[in-house]
């Protein structure tokens, strides 16, 4: 594994791109630049453990955690680059920018109130995603398998949100730029004054509406 200390800097010199793999945990401490000059297609991390980024830390890369690794950016960071785990959970601290998207396998993906996340949010199998108050995600979220979605007040998505086997539960002034759908079980709950611009559909529970 790795570990850098607080305020710490991480730069790629060429050749790029690079791709480095740890065979343990990879953990950074708050104020970390890893490769906070150059593009996120330079680095890709691949970490067969934990990968733990401090609060106000940038990092321009991919990082994929392997087996059963959780990835954790701590409040305030930047991230530019796409997050990835298998059985692992992503926890992201509150007002995060991510410029990517967000995938596990089996894990759960848990967005702190203010994060903007870019792309898409996805899990498979009994993973499950929950975003914070005023938290933002640009495109769709996913969840497959028995997996749920909750969103905070006033969180945004910008593309569909779907489940399978799981709910779907929006906060109150909530927007959602998409459908909203269960395609086999599951009940769908709408906050007071949330928006969605789509469709609201289940094949099996109920829709409440102004909860």
């Amino acid at each position: 594994g790795m570990t850098l200390a607080a305020g710490e800097t991480f730069m790629i010199a060429a050749p790029k791109p690079v791709t480095i793999t740890f065979s343990g945990a990879f953990t950074a401490g708050a104020g970390v630049e890893l490769n906070a000059a150059g593009a996120a297609s330079d680095l890709a991390l691949i970490v067969n453990g934990s990968f733990v980024l401090g609060a106000n830390s940038t990092l321009n890369g991919s990082v994929a955690a392997i087996g059963a690794g959780d990835i954790t950016v701590g409040a305030g960071s930047a991230v530019v680059g796409n997050i990835s785990t298998q059985t692992g959970y992503v926890t992201v601290g509150v007002n995060t920018t991510m410029g990517g998207s967000i995938s596990t396998q089996t894990g759960y993906v848990t967005l702190g109130a203010g994060t903007n996340v870019s792309g898409a949010v996805s899990t498979r199998d009994q993973g499950y995603v929950v975003l914070g108050a005023g938290a933002r995600v640009g495109g769709a979220i996913e969840v497959t398998g028995g997996g749920y979605v909750t969103t905070g007040d006033s969180a945004s998505v910008g593309g569909n949100i779907s489940t399978t086997n799981g709910g779907i539960t929006l906060g109150a002034n909530g927007f959602t730029g998409g459908t909203v759908a269960v395609s086999e079980v599951g009940a769908v709950t709408l906050g007071a004054s949330a928006y969605v611009v789509g469709n609201v559909t289940t094949h099996l529970g109920g829709v409440t509406v102004g909860a």
